[in-house]
């Protein structure tokens, strides 16, 4: 019996014990009203039991219709690393999300991406099956769908992958990463290797941000630097607790 029927049972146990429970209170109650204290104790004790089960119930179906969670879901971290290869003309692009489910079951995930080069990816995924890409314009972020092995049930955390292989042999891609926080998230870490910069290449990196209504481009706001690692050739760094709302741009020098 797998774990979506063990859950459904879980649901169907969880309300026939209110029922009983409702019941058992009421067979109370009609044995205690030719007594009028016993009766109006009883009463108030029915009152409040009833006052709890409609807490639980609120709860349950506030849980279930996702009143709070657009998404479906709370990231708890994600981690992006970009690296090239030795001429730059290839980069694999990996996204690793943390996330707890916060509906029932959690079957699919749509991810966003930007690839600002001439050439689509070639997506995948280690541990989830691609359903659907739409490739993006110039406006417009590309999407790509991933269905879970197994679905997640709800408070249930789970790993979500995507790798892209992007082909940027004419150099037209922009050199950034980029993070949209929409819901609480604990970590963002930003993973940047270069193979193709030459040893004495030490440029900084800047990391910014800016609201995600905003709609131009140059509202990014400065937050601070990052130092290039020379020994690795790469670019690291974690961010956390980020507030909620806007987009998180770590940028350097192609």
């Amino acid at each position: 019996m797998n774990k979506i029927t063990n859950y459904h049972i879980g649901k169907v146990e969880y309300f026939l014990t209110i029922a009983g429970s409702v019941a058992s209170v009421l067979s109370v109650l009609s044995l205690l009203l030719y007594d009028k204290t016993n009766a109006i104790l009883a009463l108030i004790f029915v009152i409040l039991f009833l006052v709890c089960i409609l807490f639980r119930i609120l709860i349950f179906f506030k849980n279930y219709f996702n009143f709070n969670y657009p998404n479906k879901l709370i990231k708890i971290a994600t981690s992006y690393k970009y690296v090239t290869n030795n001429d730059g003309t290839m980069i694999t692009y990996e996204v690793y999300k943390t996330v707890q489910s916060k509906t029932t079951l959690l079957n699919e995930h749509t991810h966003r991406y930007d690839w600002s080069g001439t050439e689509e990816p070639t997506i995948d995924s280690d541990l989830q099956e691609i359903v659907k890409k739409i490739k993006g314009g110039k406006r417009d972020y590309g999407l790509v769908t991933l269905r879970f092995k197994e679905p997640l049930l709800y408070n249930e955390i789970g790993i979500i992958h995507i790798k892209m292989i992007c082909d940027d042999s004419d150099k037209k891609s922009k050199p950034y990463l980029e993070s949209r926080v929409e819901e609480p998230t604990k970590m963002i870490q930003f993973e940047t290797i270069l193979k193709h910069k030459p040893n004495d290449y030490n440029e900084p990196a800047k990391l910014s941000r800016k609201k995600i209504e905003s709609e131009k481009p140059d509202e990014y706001r400065y937050i601070r630097s990052v130092d290039f690692d020379n020994s690795t050739k790469s670019y690291s760094y974690i961010l956390v607790s980020p507030d909620i709302g806007y987009f998180y741009k770590l940028e350097w020098i192609k």
